[in-house]
């Protein structure tokens, strides 16, 4: 079956995030060739938002993991993140630069991140740090700082682990975001920061590990979560060992995978071992 006619038949399919039209996206992604790159280029430039949607999904991952077509597919993309785009197509267009790893695509991001729709936000905070080097730009620094208090809480948790654990910018302007979000109860914003405050030995994650480590141990309905125990291990304070050993002894995470980490900061809170 032609490119052309697997394109038609994903858009024809329906729900633009039904496994149907996904399951055509994947066809059209392996076969990685020049005619599908073709197909979706002429895509980008239809009047329709979910032809352009289906473009940059196609484009996000053509012939991985070689992704033939990277250089060419940034600046297509980068074409569909202007200000009067369908949002449905701006978010498709961020996430697809999120799986090219291309610095170009920084700007994109950058101009993104005050836009009206939560869900084009929400593929900044998640997919920004991906257009990093080893150098981390401030201004995307900045973005992310910012997007650790936005009003929609997907948008605070992606911007919260994308500060605290994909970057590594240590400034205090980046532990007071992450400080900002410790009393955070939307879903795992505030895991995210403690484990983004114990990367960077923080005091303030101590207090914040202790008391949920603390809470766990209180009442045997409630459990720290992985994010506690992950952040207790990067801290690697002795303080936390006996509640850490409490925890074990409940049985918390046998057999499980999540029982790796348990075990890191019950080794790495041994005195002399952090």
């Amino acid at each position: 079956m032609s490119a052309e006619e697997l394109a038609r038949r994903a858009l024809d399919s329906g729900d633009p995030t039904g496994e149907r039209r996904w399951s055509l996206v994947r066809d059209l992604q392996r076969r990685g060739d020049a005619e599908t790159f073709e197909v979706a280029r002429r895509l980008v430039r239809r009047d329709r938002a979910a032809e352009r949607a289906l473009a940059a999904d196609v484009l996000s991952q053509l012939g991985a993991p070689e992704l033939p077509f990277r250089d060419q597919s940034v600046p297509l993309l980068m074409e569909l993140c202007h200000p009067h785009e369908h949002p449905d197509v701006v978010h498709a267009a961020l996430s697809a630069l999120g799986h090219l790893d291309d610095p170009r695509a920084l700007e994109a991001f950058i101009g993104c991140k005050d836009h009206s729709d939560p869900e084009v936000r929400l593929a900044v905070a998640a997919n920004l740090p991906s257009a990093l080097g080893r150098d981390e730009d401030p201004r995307a620094v900045d973005a992310l700082i910012q997007l650790t208090g936005d009003p929609d809480d997907e948008v605070r948790d992606w911007a919260t682990m994308s500060l605290g654990v994909r970057l590594d910018s240590d400034t205090a302007e980046v532990r007071d975001a992450l400080a900002r979000r410790l009393e955070d109860d939307a879903g795992d914003v505030a895991g995210e920061a403690m484990v983004g405050l114990a990367r960077r030995g923080d005091p303030r994650a101590f207090d914040a590990i202790a008391a949920a480590l603390a809470g766990a141990h209180a009442d045997a309905e409630s459990e720290p979560g992985d994010l506690v125990v992950e952040a207790a291990a990067e801290l690697a304070d002795s303080r936390l060992r006996p509640a850490l050993l409490a925890l074990r002894a409940t049985g918390w995470a046998n057999d499980d995978p999540r029982s790796w980490w348990l075990e890191q900061a019950i080794k790495r809170s041994a005195p002399g071992q952090a």
